[in-house]
């Protein structure tokens, strides 16, 4: 069919060449607007990727940002680096492997290391010192990990809360009693 818009043909008079010229420029005109629509599309899409591609690009910054500031403040350098010497890659599942990381920490009684107690103090563990609430009771520096609060039993349950809405401020009771003291009186 592309082949019969390019063959120069003759014509037996002017009508028919006119004719049929302006029925080829119309079809080709058409195929032109096609092309048009197509590559409108085609650059939307790209568009759209293109900005997929960089909301991902910012997602994992952002998701390393975190994870080098976690690990500059709260992990030893000396445990990242003996991390980093025994992890290799695996290509077919695409993850990195670290061989006996399933007896981590699971069986070895965890050992307080200096290095991450000293990195823990910023500006807020030194403000909790001053105050007294970051000494633990060892009489140690602030610890992020420890637990300041004891810990509560509620094995039987939580403990029941008051409703906010049955609360006025004042004891309903004792003014309840007062009002009728003086009708009495």
């Amino acid at each position: 069919k592309e082949k019969r818009l390019f063959i120069n043909e003759t014509y037996a008079n002017k009508q028919e060449e006119l004719k049929d010229k302006t029925n080829k420029l119309k079809e080709l005109y058409q195929r032109y607007r096609e092309r048009q629509r197509e590559m409108k599309d085609l650059s939307e899409e790209w568009e759209v990727e293109k900005v997929d591609l960089m909301e991902s690009t910012h997602d994992l910054e952002m998701q390393l940002q975190l994870r080098d500031l976690i690990l500059k403040h709260y992990i030893p350098e000396d445990w990242i680096k003996a991390i980093e010497s025994r992890a290799h890659y695996n290509e077919p599942t695409d993850t990195w492997m670290i061989p006996g990381l399933q007896y981590a920490a699971n069986n070895i009684e965890h050992q307080e290391h200096e290095s991450m107690r000293r990195k823990a103090q910023n500006k807020f563990a030194r403000q909790l010192i001053r105050r007294g609430r970051g000494v633990g009771a060892g009489g140690g520096p602030f610890d992020p990990l420890a637990a300041e609060e004891p810990e509560v039993d509620f094995s039987g349950g939580p403990p029941p809360k008051e409703n906010p809405y049955y609360s006025y401020g004042v004891d309903i009771k004792k003014r309840k009693k007062k009002k009728k003291k003086s009708r009495r009186q």
